[in-house]
Formats: C-alpha cells, sequence, structure tokens
C-alpha cells in the first residue's frame, strides 16, 4: 500500500512537471510570434507613410538672402544660401513651407524627390506673423500631394513622422511622439520687427535640425499635423546653428 502510494506520488509529480515543461513552450513562442507581429505591423506602418509621403516633399535652396534683424534697432542679415523643406499640398504645384525658409531671397530652387529642379518658383504669398509661405512651381504633370490633417484631434502622445533636409541630407525621416501642444515660445516682437505673433505650436520629440523648416509632420495616417518650424536650445534660445535639444515645434496645420 505505502509503495503504491509513493509510486503514485511519484507518477503525480512526473505528470505535473511535464505538463508545465511542454505546455510553456508553446505558450511562450506563441507570445513571441505574437509580439514580433506587432513590431512588424509598426515598422511596416512608418515604412509605408515614408514611402508615400517623400515623393511630395521638396528640398528648398534660398540664395542672396537679405533679411531685417529681429528687431527695428538690429542690423540686417546676409545670406549667401539658405536650406529648408517644404511639401506638395495641391496637385498643380502649390507647396507649404516656413517664411522664414525664403524670406528676402532673390531667388528660390525647389528640387524634387525624383531630382527634378525649379529655378523659376513663384511665391505666391507669406505671411511672417505665422511663419508660413506658398510657393509655386510649374509642371507637366499633376503631383500626389499630401493630405491634411484636422490638427485640433491631436493628442499628447500620439506617434508622428517629421520628414525633411537637415544639413542637407535630403528626405531624412525621423519618428517621435506629440509632446505637447499649444506651446508659445517667442515674446510679442515690437512693430518693427518680423517675429512671429501666433505661436500654437505642436512640441515633438521626433528629432528636427536645421533644415527641417518646413517640412511636414505626419500622423499615423501619412496626415499633415504641422509644419516643423523649430528647434530650442538647452538654453531656451532659438536654435539657429547645428544645436538640438530634444524639443521641435510644428504650426499646426489648422492654423496653417
Amino acid at each position: 500500500m505505502k509503495n503504491n502510494y509513493i509510486f503514485g506520488l511519484f507518477l503525480l509529480i512526473v505528470l505535473m512537471f511535464s505538463f508545465f515543461t511542454y505546455s510553456d513552450r508553446p505558450l511562450n513562442a506563441a507570445n513571441s510570434t505574437s509580439d514580433i507581429q506587432i513590431l512588424e505591423s509598426i515598422e511596416n506602418a512608418f515604412v509605408s507613410i515614408a514611402e508615400r509621403s517623400k515623393p511630395a516633399v521638396v528640398s528648398i535652396t534660398a540664395r542672396n538672402v537679405t533679411r531685417k534683424g529681429f528687431h527695428s534697432w538690429t542690423p540686417e542679415q546676409k545670406f549667401d544660401e539658405l536650406n529648408g523643406t517644404g511639401f506638395i499640398f495641391r496637385k498643380e504645384g502649390y507647396i507649404l513651407t516656413n517664411d522664414h525658409v525664403v524670406s528676402g531671397a532673390k531667388q528660390i530652387i525647389v528640387r524634387l524627390f525624383n531630382n527634378q529642379e525649379f529655378r523659376d518658383v513663384q511665391l505666391v504669398g507669406s505671411d511672417p506673423s505665422t511663419d508660413i509661405a506658398v510657393l509655386k512651381i510649374d509642371l507637366t504633370e499633376e503631383l500626389v500631394p499630401i493630405p491634411l490633417a484636422d490638427s485640433d484631434r491631436v493628442k499628447v502622445g500620439q506617434f508622428v513622422i517629421a520628414i525633411g533636409n537637415p544639413f542637407q541630407l535630403d528626405y531624412t525621416v525621423t519618428t517621435g511622439i506629440v509632446s505637447g501642444k499649444g506651446r508659445a515660445l517667442l515674446p510679442e516682437s515690437d512693430p518693427g520687427s518680423d517675429l512671429i505673433r501666433y505661436q500654437d505650436y505642436i512640441q515633438t520629440d521626433a528629432w528636427i535640425n536645421k533644415g527641417n523648416s518646413g517640412g511636414p509632420l505626419l500622423n499615423i495616417y501619412g496626415e499633415v499635423i504641422g509644419i516643423n518650424a523649430m528647434i530650442r536650445r538647452a538654453d531656451d534660445a532659438p536654435a539657429t546653428e547645428a544645436v538640438r535639444a530634444g524639443a521641435g515645434f510644428a504650426i499646426p496645420i489648422n492654423l496653417v
């Protein structure tokens, strides 16, 4: 009787050990497969957005630039060449960018994703108080524009994708999240300055550097939620050199 009891207990232990050992393996394998599938889905979404959007993103070069200082008492600034980004928002060749990318330029050059270059670019309109400019290029065929989102529906924590030309590295794609909304960064300007008066920036931790200005900030649907416009230095001054401190700012597309 005692031997039977010991044998039964031994058999029960063996069965329990076998159950937990073998039932654990397929469960872990299944979880691992599921995790990889989720990551692949996210990765494929980013790749798809970049591939769809890049053809509508343009490189902008402003030449022989003369600008007023930030204040009425500061001297003019002259630049041989400044570089930035823009994007097609109408199929007829209308481009959105920042005013500070093209203002004061004697010549504006636009280059498309296929390296087609336009040197007879029209400055349709610009507004320093919102930092928005509209360009027009003459096309022989229509382009596919990037769709615009409703930026009022943007929420902190949502994924974003930025596309631009930092340091003249064309069509650089970076990702991040919406870090904040309703940011105002610059003081109210004096009557003689060109500082931005209307400020309602979307903050993001997606990497944005000098040259990204005017490029699109996209949501996971490939829609533009804002125009990348500004970065901040660690000393809380506007970043004008090759400096980045983890905070980029985009003009909400509804304001645009």
